[in-house]
């Protein structure tokens, strides 16, 4: 009950989180870090840690291996660095607090940053369509997360200078209260998703069909290589606008991905008309009469197209590792090929 409360006034007026911390010198700081690895594993961290227990048991070691040693350096990138940088700084200030302290502080640094990141990182998870913003080094969650821990420093260096406020009242059922929200929190930006997405790793339905320029396209055919394999169709205005902006992904990344425009209606009646719209195309349009998009909308969701635009991103051993759907322009479709992991 008293760490849920520590935890609880983490997140309300610093001064009072301050006070609390003079007062109790001693209390140990592990419990409030292994309540924050506990978020992190119930959030941030549930679906990488998914991906290399199912591929233990339904892949291959050396697939879980690979999934581990990703997952391994995302956890040193985003929380341990972050977490040893506000703990230097707290080691380099905080003079009159014994280390039992400064690692609390470290703690209320990030434990709010982190919060708001996870909810930044379910919304996709829950609504495939929203889309961040592409940054060139990390993601726009991550990034938030490093601005809020500033803030939160911030504003722990301007209240260590204040005189202490008044005795707060914090009623004993206040911190359960707040862990059971975070529990309910991640439920429904991470628990669901994930098991309507069970199994994650899918093999993605092989597929045949005409393509374009007269000659054949066929999944199985780029095997070993990463694929993206796009469902579209000219009648919808956001495919028409994904047409120039596929164009450019092919151009940027025709050395690193495949990528398979499958047009879901017309057959190769609809040659014609698409003609027009690729007179040079940089990747295969492949001319669907039905048979590709059957089989993929018969897997479960998130991979089953519910509309166009739909793309589904395959690794080089044919698993599908994650489905976007609506219009992306070239810049965000690379940042999420690239944060897929389908390029390893």
């Amino acid at each position: 009950m008293a760490l849920l409360n520590r935890i609880f006034l983490s997140f309300i007026p610093t001064a009072h989180r301050l006070k609390a911390l003079r007062e109790t010198p001693e209390t140990p700081w592990w419990p409030e870090w292994l309540a924050m690895g506990v978020f992190l594993l119930l959030t941030t961290w549930l679906w990488p840690v998914a991906g290399i227990v199912e591929a233990a048991l339904r892949l291959t070691p050396a697939a879980a291996l690979g999934e581990l040693r990703y997952f391994a350096i995302d956890v040193i990138i985003r929380d341990l660095l972050p977490l040893g940088f506000f703990l230097g700084i707290w080691f380099v200030v905080g003079r009159g607090f014994n280390v039992h302290q400064k690692f609390r502080l470290a703690f209320m640094t990030w434990l709010p940053a982190i919060l708001v990141r996870a909810i930044m990182q379910g919304i996709p998870l829950l609504s495939p369509r929203v889309a961040y913003l592409p940054m060139p080094v990390l993601d726009l969650p991550q990034l938030v997360a490093l601005a809020e821990a500033l803030v939160n420093l911030s504003l722990l260096l301007m209240f260590l200078r204040v005189p202490a406020p008044g005795a707060l009242r914090l009623h004993g059922f206040a911190g359960p209260v707040f862990a059971g929200v975070q529990f309910l929190l991640a439920a429904v930006l991470f628990w669901y998703p994930l098991a309507m997405a069970v199994p994650r790793f899918v093999m993605a339905p092989d597929f045949t069909t005409p393509a374009l320029d007269g000659g054949t396209c066929s999944l199985s055919a780029h095997r070993g290589k990463p694929v993206l394999v796009e469902f579209w169709s000219l009648g919808c205005p956001h495919c028409r606008h994904m047409i120039p902006e596929l164009d450019k992904l092919a151009r940027r990344m025709g050395d690193e991905l495949v990528i398979l425009s499958v047009h879901v209606s017309g057959g190769a009646g609809a040659a014609p008309q698409l003609r027009e719209h690729f007179p040079e195309p940089h990747h295969p349009v492949c001319l669907d009469d039905g048979t590709a998009s059957k089989a993929y909308k018969a897997l479960k969701k998130p991979h089953r197209p519910m509309g166009v635009p739909h793309m589904v991103l395959i690794d080089r051993n044919g698993i599908i590792r994650r489905s976007l759907s609506g219009r992306r322009d070239a810049s965000l479709l690379e940042s999420e090929i690239r944060a897929s992991g389908i390029l390893r």
